[in-house]
C-alpha cells in the first residue's frame, strides 16, 4: 500500500473518530464590504475608525449561527470585535502574548494544560472583553487594555495525546478556570510540529 494512500486513510479515520466524541469547532469566514455590515455595529466603530488601521469587515459562519466581526490595528495591537445579526456588540477580543498575562494566571492555564495532556503548544492567546452594558464601554476597554478581572482569554492550542494529534479552543476565566473546551476541525494544510 503507497505510503501516502495510508496516510490519507489514517487522516480520515481519525477525523471520523475525532470529530464523533467532542464539540467541533467548524468556522470559517468571509469578507465584506462595509455596506453589508450592520448599521449597529458601524455606528460603534465609526468614532475610532481613524484610528484604526488595517480595518476589514467579516461575516462568520459556525455551524448554524453567523455573526459578524471587524478585525483591526490599534496602537501596534491586533483586536477584533464580534457582533450578531442585528449589529450587538458580543465581544472584542485582543490578541495577546503569554508575557502580558498576570503570571499567577498563566500559572494556571498552564498547569491545566500539562495535567491534561502529554505535549501542547500555543498558537494564539486572545483577552476577551464580553459586552455586558455599554457597547462603548466595552471597546474603550479593550483599546486601553483595561483589565477587570471579568475577561475570559481564549486559547488556540495544538495538543497532543495518546499519540493523536489535534487543535483546540480553550476559553479561561480570569482566575484559570476552564469555561470551554472544543476541538477545531482542521483543514488539509495545517499541519502540527512537535
Amino acid at each position: 500500500m503507497n505510503t501516502m494512500y495510508k496516510y490519507a486513510l489514517y487522516t480520515v479515520v481519525f477525523f471520523l473518530t475525532a470529530t464523533g466524541f467532542s464539540q467541533v469547532k467548524k468556522e470559517y469566514e468571509k469578507r465584506i464590504s462595509d455596506a453589508d455590515f450592520p448599521a449597529e455595529a458601524l455606528s460603534l466603530i465609526s468614532p475610532f475608525k481613524k484610528e484604526f488601521n488595517r480595518l476589514k469587515y467579516y461575516k462568520e459562519f459556525d455551524g448554524d449561527n453567523q455573526s459578524f466581526e471587524a478585525k483591526f490595528k490599534y496602537e501596534s495591537s491586533h483586536y477584533s470585535a464580534e457582533f450578531n445579526n442585528e449589529g450587538k456588540l458580543e465581544d472584542v477580543e485582543l490578541k495577546l502574548s503569554k508575557n502580558k498575562l498576570p503570571k499567577a494566571l498563566w500559572e494556571a492555564i498552564k498547569l491545566n494544560l500539562d495535567s491534561n495532556y502529554e505535549r501542547w503548544k500555543l498558537e494564539k492567546l486572545q483577552c476577551q472583553y464580553n459586552h455586558i452594558n455599554n457597547p462603548k464601554e466595552t471597546l474603550e476597554k479593550a483599546l486601553n487594555k483595561t483589565q477587570t478581572k471579568q475577561e475570559n482569554y481564549e486559547l488556540i492550542v495544538a495538543i497532543k495525546q495518546k499519540g493523536k494529534l489535534k487543535k483546540m479552543e480553550i476559553l479561561f476565566n480570569a482566575r484559570g478556570e476552564v469555561l470551554n473546551r472544543r476541538d477545531i476541525l482542521r483543514r488539509s494544510y495545517d499541519f502540527l510540529i512537535f
